[in-house]
Parts: structure tokens; sequence; C-alpha cells
């Protein structure tokens, strides 16, 4: 299924090797138009498509923004969390800006493994206060944000009417 095509409610693959609900999206707007890099591993076996801060996790250990990643980086790949190595990063533009929301913050697109979130700040893996880096990564800090969200809508709250605004950002 198309990211595009996704429906709150519907299960997906995550890091886990497990599917989980969406349970909301952190962007959605099918009319919208963007730059995104197409990232294509070693023999063009995965490819995956991504806004420059949205995060993708490299050597199974650490989660950077795409704009971060380089020709010969290793992405992590679903199947026994191998790595695969990027042969090509390419900017391309396309209309449809989704970004869904599952439990474990993280969904498997084209086999490679990604975040449900993105770098607030351009270009950066961790949080930065000035010109001092924390420890806190975009990853940690945006799950643990979005932590009162996923708990409303397991037990609290019917999230399956979710609604947008004019630019996909979530009403929530």
């Amino acid at each position: 299924v198309k990211i595009g095509e996704l429906e709150l409610g519907d299960k997906v693959l995550v890091a886990e090797d497990r599917y989980e609900d969406v349970y909301s999206f952190g962007h959605y707007n099918p009319s919208g138009i963007a730059s995104f890099l197409r990232i294509t591993t070693v023999g063009d076996q995965h490819v995956i498509e991504m806004t420059p801060n949205h995060l993708v996790l490299v050597n199974a250990t650490r989660w950077i923004p795409a704009a971060l990643l380089r020709v010969g980086d290793l992405v992590t790949r679903m199947k026994h969390q191998q790595q695969v190595e990027v042969s090509r990063i390419e900017t391309v533009t396309r209309r449809g800006v989704f970004a869904p929301f599952t439990a474990s913050g993280t969904i498997v697109v084209n086999g490679v493994v990604a975040s449900n979130y993105l770098s607030l700040q351009d270009k950066h893996e961790f949080l930065h206060c000035g010109n001092i880096e924390t420890p806190f990564s975009f990853q940690w800090l945006s799950h643990s944000f979005t932590a009162a969200h996923r708990l409303a809508c397991r037990r609290f709250v019917d999230c399956s009417h979710e609604t947008y605004d004019e630019t996909g950002i979530s009403a929530w």
C-alpha cells in the first residue's frame, strides 16, 4: 500500500518486525507539493522518498535527518535488521505529504526502517540550544512529546476521525 493510501487504523510494519495501527498522521496533505530525497540502496533493491528533515535509521543505532545521509552510509533494512548501503540520493518533487504515526514511532517503507518523526532543526540529529548540542535526539524528543497523544488514542479517545488543517497538520 502506498503511504498516501494509508488510513487511520490501518496496520503497518514497524521496526520491531511486527504490525501496529496508524493512530494519527503528523502530516496528512494529499494535495501538498514538497521536495523529497529519493534514497536508493545498492542494487536498486530499496527506494525510499522522504523530506530532508525526516529521520531514518542508520547503522541500526542512530536516527538522522535524511539530509545528513551520504552515498555509502548504511540504512537499516527490516529483514533481520540488515544494513544496506545507500548508492544514490537525488531530490524529487512530489504531490502528497504524509507522516503516519505508530505506537513505536517507526515504520518500514519499501523495506527500509524510517521514523514517524523529523528533525525540528535543519540538518541536526540532536536538539541544539544556541551553540550547545544536547544529548536529546529528535527521535527521542518527538516520541516523548507524542506520548500523551498515543495514550489518548489507545485508551480514551476515538482518534479514527482526526482532522487536519489546510496544510496537513493534525488538529490534535
